[in-house]
């Protein structure tokens, strides 16, 4: 598979929040990241991933299930809605 999709709930200033490790895995595996938010989608290339990361909150985080610290990274939301590059696979 060419992307690694994470959902998001909501949007901060314009701006959508990606957990570290999410962001670390599709440089790993040289996969572009989709973030989803409602039924709208974008497309971030992993040569942008590793270059192009910004923090609005610099905090680390622990999450409420499994006690795991994270940091978010946030990309400015602009969703891409052509469908058809979601199966040129």
């Amino acid at each position: 598979m060419k992307y690694r999709t994470y959902k998001v709930k909501k949007l901060f200033n314009g701006c959508v929040s990606v957990r570290n490790y999410v962001i670390y895995q599709c440089i790993r595996e040289h996969r572009d990241l989709q973030i989803k938010f409602g039924k709208e989608y974008m497309i971030v290339p992993h040569e942008k991933l590793s270059k192009d990361l910004f923090q609005i909150h610099k905090s680390k985080f622990r999450s409420k299930y499994d006690g795991q610290t994270y940091e978010l990274f946030d990309f400015l939301w602009q969703p891409n809605n052509n469908q058809g590059e979601l199966f040129n696979d």
